[in-house]
């Protein structure tokens, strides 16, 4: 049975306090991380940090969100985080946005790339022991960050955010906070490639916010887009597609960004994204 799609909220008696614990959690925690390794990398302390320490980094909503379930629950409120994404039904409609968004999102970014002027040539990488288990190692890389960060950022998050203003004003303010989280690893991105990617994140807020409240609040469907398009876009770049960290890419993944952003605005209403006026009861 399909989950009846709605504005997803949280429980609580002080929503916006515990946003702002959540926040500052996550923010310690990958600060912890990206500080030392971004001073060791520009040579400004002499201590080499281990490149593997980014994965917590990358996880830190994931960690920020267990951390506070296990003080407030104990190992009750940790398993029920992790129950978060065995939320599958949610009907056929939406699987199949899960499944075929990711890859026409990328094509789109790579025909925006190509509208504004540039050229992509791609080649199948050649079919190998090296080729397959370098995707095999993509893909539990990008599955454990995407689940990581989805937990946090619209299990936790969102639903505390949405208790307290629309989903267009929640998916802006959590945008906005994880475009700021992104900034670490956009870093060294040339031209004005970092703050484009920063706009995409903000727009593709209001994308995953969107699928969230029309899958009852799915974890795992999110967690599954998110996995999705990274994956899509890590295998064309082994193709020879073109990553958005210069100015035209990030331009035209910015476009795609905002026009999804646009399109379920438009198609679905900012109070709730499910096409609903208003929030029940509100």
């Amino acid at each position: 049975m399909a989950r009846d799609p709605h504005l997803v909220t949280a429980d609580a008696d002080r929503p916006l306090r515990a946003a702002a614990v959540f926040v500052a959690v996550t923010f310690l925690i990958a600060a912890g991380v990206y500080l030392p390794a971004i001073a060791s990398d520009r040579g400004w302390i002499g201590v080499s940090v281990p490149s593997g320490l980014v994965l917590v980094g990358l996880l830190s909503p994931g960690i920020a969100t267990v951390v506070i379930h296990l003080h407030d629950d104990g190992v009750a409120g940790v398993r029920r985080v992790f129950g978060w994404l065995t939320a599958w039904r949610f009907g056929r409609v939406w699987w199949g946005v899960v499944v075929a968004l990711p890859p026409v999102f990328i094509a789109g970014y790579l025909a925006a790339y190509v509208g504004l002027g540039h050229d992509v040539a791609l080649e199948p990488p050649g079919i190998g022991v090296e080729t397959v288990g370098m995707v095999v190692l993509l893909a539990l890389l990008t599955a454990v960050t995407a689940v990581g960060e989805e937990i946090g950022w619209r299990g936790h998050l969102l639903p505390l955010l949405q208790a307290r203003m629309s989903a267009v004003s929640a998916s802006l303010l959590l945008g906005g906070i994880w475009a700021v989280w992104h900034v670490p690893l956009f870093l060294g991105f040339e031209g004005l490639a970092l703050p484009l990617r920063l706009v995409s994140t903000v727009g593709g807020a209001v994308m995953y916010t969107w699928l969230f409240n029309n899958t009852g609040g799915s974890v795992l469907a999110v967690a599954l887009l998110h996995f999705g398009t990274n994956m899509w876009a890590r295998l064309v770049g082994l193709s020879g597609a073109p990553p958005p960290t210069d100015t035209p890419a990030a331009a035209a993944f910015a476009a795609v960004n905002l026009l999804v952003a646009a399109v379920v605005l438009v198609g679905f209403g900012g109070a709730t994204l499910t096409g609903r006026r208003s929030p029940p009861g509100r």
